[in-house]
């Protein structure tokens, strides 16, 4: 699951983008959408992702050094100056799971850069339509 958030102020709404991608009993499904509404994304997607995709992104993934060691919890100041941004990683896989998140400086941009390639994932794997 991948979620980032950006606001360029307190009184503007909120650009978000969010996807799922999830593999059980040998099926691969995502459902991703992004925008300044769920009710009114920019894009959406939703469907089938072929398993050998899937696996290759999971093996990119787990090769991608953001994920190594110990991930520092971000510490929220309410009072600091905009732009906000947020952006949470989280990676289950059977009964392991690991959630990654971040606000600002570096650990916000390595932890970017792995949300701006899943998104990528997300927009370009082609897909079938969901039983």
């Amino acid at each position: 699951m991948i979620l980032t958030e950006r606001r360029s102020g307190h009184e503007t709404t909120p650009a978000v983008e969010t996807a799922r991608l999830a593999a059980r009993e040998g099926r691969v499904t995502l459902q991703a959408l992004a925008g300044p509404r769920s009710q009114s994304p920019d894009w959406e997607r939703a469907g089938v992702v072929d398993t050998d995709a899937y696996v290759a992104l999971l093996d990119r993934l787990l090769r991608d050094p953001a994920l190594a060691g110990e991930w520092p919890a971000p510490r929220f100041d309410p009072n600091a100056p905009g732009p906000r941004r947020a952006v949470v990683v989280r990676l289950a896989i059977g009964e392991d799971e690991r959630e990654m998140q971040a606000l600002d400086g570096p650990p916000y941009e390595r932890l970017a850069a792995l949300a701006r390639a899943l998104f990528e994932f997300c927009r370009s794997v082609p897909l079938r339509p969901a039983p």
